[in-house]
């Protein structure tokens, strides 16, 4: 459990700001339970202090707010879903009662309902805030954290090693990519089998992953086997290039193994919201091509599996810029790297947050089946920053940390925290575990047959 931020001697301001609701967070988490609970507030007429219409407040740390639209219902319960961004000043000016600050919440304090903010430059920022001055946001009635996740990273920091979680490292992968020939990939979820199949411009891809097979948290070895059909074809490793600006270079699929793992550190680099589904097409997009392009994977793929990395140096190259020797756990050693690429998935960001509200073995916040955190009455979670405990939970429903998941919670938070109470508020969307995505360039609709063994066999994929 992370321990509680220290106290900080931050200089006591008389700008107090109150609202009725306040939501920390504007990924899809936040912008879900933010909609939401500005529809409860005008269809139910739910009052605030003075018995005027409820306020809500809801702080980013960026300009943009991330929600998804539905792109397509596939059936009545599994749906695809796409980027939808809003400008904060946008959003505040289409809603009398919103506010929408821009900044970083240094501290909760939930005795006195209130949060430390610091704003930021531009325009959404608390009245007569300065740039470096601290003010002090209150809420009257209910919190929502949706403060989401943080990648996890295996590797010390190093100039070499890119992580993908928001536009703006999407925007820095794709220029870094534009140099690059040769990439090292850590990871095995989502991401990385959207990215092993779209690295269109880099010639080699040394793809690391620690599991026995690829996609190992979402389908067993016969759907990993079907999705590695769709990448280069196997055979032995070929290293071989035509030259510099020959692109018939050899396709090969080289599996190796091992038994020794690497470390495995938290990064503590801050993020802004996730790119949401249609992340590739950001990626694209600042890499200068079209959205909707064609997607292939580099022509040469080499899986190091049951492996980890377990030593990252830097390597002079006369004459062009430094690159990276890699070496894993298995022994091998791979040396003219140009990016190591950490696509490990992502931890919980409640490192801020005091260590009164309780924390799960992975570092989410403990949430109820009211979506209230465990032992709070007026604080609740939504998204990647908390983790779903409840006993009444069903088989057919386990918590993966997916857009669509991050959807419903915000939905359901801002139902319990508007007084809805109904029973049956949470809906079929956790009754059964549903998903829509890309993998290898293959649509991927999936639902759950069972909850044994959640993370491994727990999904049937269409």
């Amino acid at each position: 459990t992370p321990a509680a931020p220290a106290e900080q001697p931050w200089p006591l301001l008389s700008m107090s700001h109150s609202f009725d609701y306040v939501i920390v967070g504007a990924g899809v988490a936040g912008v879900s339970c933010l909609y939401e609970l500005l529809y409860q507030i005008d269809h139910r007429g739910l009052r605030g202090c003075g018995d005027a219409v409820a306020t809500v407040a809801l702080i980013s740390s960026s300009d943009v707010a991330q929600g998804v639209r539905t792109v397509q219902q596939h059936s009545k319960r599994v749906a695809e879903l796409a980027l939808a961004s809003h400008d904060l000043t946008s959003l505040a000016a289409a809603h009398a009662n919103l506010t929408t600050l821009q900044g970083e919440v240094l501290r909760l304090t939930p005795e006195s309902r209130s949060l430390l903010y610091k704003p930021a430059g531009g325009a959404n920022r608390l009245p007569s805030a300065g740039e470096q001055e601290v003010a002090t946001v209150r809420y009257r009635q209910g919190l929502c954290l949706c403060c989401g996740a943080v990648p996890s990273r295996p590797l010390p920091p190093s100039p070499h090693v890119a992580v993908v979680r928001d536009t703006a490292s999407i925007q820095d992968l794709a220029a870094r990519l534009s140099q690059a020939a040769r990439v090292v990939m850590v990871g095995n979820g989502g991401i990385a089998l959207e990215l092993a199949h779209a690295l269109t411009s880099v010639q080699e891809l040394i793809w690391v992953v620690k599991d026995s097979h690829i996609g190992h948290a979402f389908f067993d070895e016969d759907a990993a086997d079907f999705l590695a059909s769709q990448l280069p074809d196997c055979g032995p490793a070929a290293h071989a290039q035509k030259g510099p600006g020959d692109l018939r270079v050899a396709r090969a699929w080289s599996l190796c193994a091992a038994k020794n793992h690497g470390p495995d550190t938290l990064g503590q680099t801050p993020y802004g919201s996730a790119s949401g589904p249609a992340w590739l097409s950001l990626l694209q997009k600042a890499h200068g091509g079209e959205p909707s392009g064609a997607l292939s994977p580099p022509p040469h793929i080499t899986l190091e599996i049951l492996t980890q990395i377990s030593r990252l140096e830097q390597e002079h190259r006369p004459g062009r810029a430094p690159g990276a020797i890699v070496t894993l756990g298995n022994g091998k050693c791979y040396k003219d790297i140009d990016i190591v690429i950490c696509a490990t998935g992502v931890e919980p960001a409640t490192h801020w947050l005091p260590a009164s509200l309780p924390r799960a073995d992975d570092g989410g916040l403990i949430v109820e089946h009211t979506m209230r955190c465990q032992g709070c009455t007026d604080i609740y979670g939504a998204g990647d920053c908390c983790t779903a405990v409840w006993p009444q939970q069903a088989r057919q429903w386990f918590q993966m940390r997916l857009w669509t998941q991050a959807r419903d919670m915000g939905v359901l938070a801002a139902q319990r925290m508007s007084g809805l109470e109904d029973e049956l508020a949470m809906g079929f969307a956790f009754e059964l575990f549903t998903h829509c995505t890309r993998f290898c360039g293959l649509k991927a609709c999936s639902c759950a047959l069972q909850a044994t063994v959640p993370q491994f066999t727990g999904f049937g994929y269409v």
